[in-house]
């Protein structure tokens, strides 16, 4: 059998346990689809303002320049305006992180043009082989998510001219950076959570215990009247409850201390 203790503090932590993580998972849930949702649609709507800024900067045959690897001064200018969109994007969670899009130049034989290294970027060669691979079964301007290991990435393309070997340019958004706010949020929450549980569980302890300490008294009592000590309780006024037990059992340790005495007269008289 359960004390009473037990069973009034045991379901209050349960509910108190049970309710943060319930709202910490749904926040999880939402918080996902939310970044998903946004990350796609920055990235759709990136896509056509770096389109026509990078057309710009390949103006005047520098996009057969760039293929002949014999073009420093454009490679300059689109890490100049690759920088600069860092710089400008928009920000995602209230400002908490950096969205990350980045663009690449592939030639049409799949050799990446632009940019020369990813050393400053969250780009490697295995999330690009991923996006190659994604892109190519879904064809241009289908915008395709995929995964590297843990880590989610969306990617689209758009081919620079009508050519058959045409330039791709091809934009990889990467959600981790969101996911990083995500799991500073849910260390806050946890920390919270932890705070309440045991602010709420102790709360639970001592309700529980101001409950079941009159009970136990009185059961001590009762004991002792049951041995024939015949005592008064003392009043105890924390409940009505607790108040009319006390005062039953003052009126019946009375009645077995008279029921006794009558005895014992009936006793001595035969």
């Amino acid at each position: 059998m359960k004390t009473i203790t037990k069973k009034i503090s045991t379901p209050f932590i349960i509910i108190i346990f049970l309710v943060p993580f319930m709202i910490m998972i749904l926040f999880n849930i939402t918080m996902n689809i939310y970044v998903d949702r946004t990350t796609k649609a920055e990235l759709k709507n990136s896509v056509s303002s770096i389109e026509i800024l990078v057309k710009q900067q390949l103006m005047d045959g520098a996009l057969d320049r760039i293929q002949d690897d014999n073009a420093d001064s454009v490679d300059e200018n689109l890490t100049a305006l690759r920088d600069g969109l860092k710089l400008s994007k928009v920000s995602l969670l209230y400002n908490l992180k950096k969205m990350n899009i980045e663009f690449l130049l592939i030639s049409s034989e799949g050799k990446v043009l632009f940019p020369k290294s990813f050393e400053d970027s969250f780009l490697t060669e295995k999330i690009l082989n991923k996006a190659k691979i994604e892109l190519s079964e879904a064809g241009e301007d289908v915008l395709v998510e995929f995964r590297v290991g843990a880590k989610k990435y969306f990617s689209t393309y758009q081919s620079l001219t009508d050519r058959p070997d045409a330039v791709q340019l091809l934009f990889i958004s990467s959600k981790n950076s969101a996911n990083g706010t995500i799991k500073i949020i849910n260390l806050i929450l946890l920390c919270i959570t932890l705070i309440a549980v045991g602010v709420s569980s102790a709360i639970a302890l001592i309700v529980s215990k101001s409950i079941s300490k009159p009970i136990t008294r009185l059961s001590q009592y009762a004991k002792r009247i049951g041995r024939n000590e015949f005592i008064t309780l003392p009043e105890d006024r924390s409940s009505v409850e607790i108040h009319e037990l006390t005062q039953s059992m003052n009126e019946m340790s009375e009645r077995i201390k008279n029921y006794d005495h009558a005895q014992r007269s009936f006793l001595q008289n035969a």
